[in-house]
């Protein structure tokens, strides 16, 4: 078992990591599909689609590091805050969908898919 120096030198090590990563970085408003599964009453498993936007965060390649475990939710101070929030959710729509998906480990990850807000049905 880790002592609390050895656990601090872990949580030092990764905060490092993490601001390599974020070197350059930035983060965006996404639109991710996500899908509730359930078994229905004939047995046969169901899929639901929906969609939440999340911030989404960017490492200087572009590449995914991390986005919001809760989508966005509207608060507002000031007019400003409501046309800022109003862009930044009109850029996520015309921006491709990105997708939540789960390994056999159920470690979550996102992947874009070729498909827009106008493709959902």
């Amino acid at each position: 078992m880790k002592d609390d120096s050895e656990k601090i030198k872990d949580i030092m090590k990764e905060a490092e990591e993490l601001a390599e990563d974020w070197e350059g970085g930035y983060f965006n408003y996404r639109l991710v599909e996500k899908e509730d599964r359930w078994t229905g009453l004939d047995g046969k498993e169901k899929i639901e689609y929906y969609y939440e936007i999340h911030e989404v965060y960017y490492n200087g390649k572009d590449e995914i590091i991390a986005w919001s475990e809760n989508p966005m939710h509207l608060y507002f101070e000031t007019d400003y805050d409501i046309k800022e929030e109003i862009k930044h959710i009109k850029r996520a729509s015309k921006a491709k969908i990105l997708k939540l998906i789960k390994n056999e480990n159920n470690d979550e990850s996102l992947i874009e898919l070729d498909k827009y807000i106008k493709d959902i049905k």
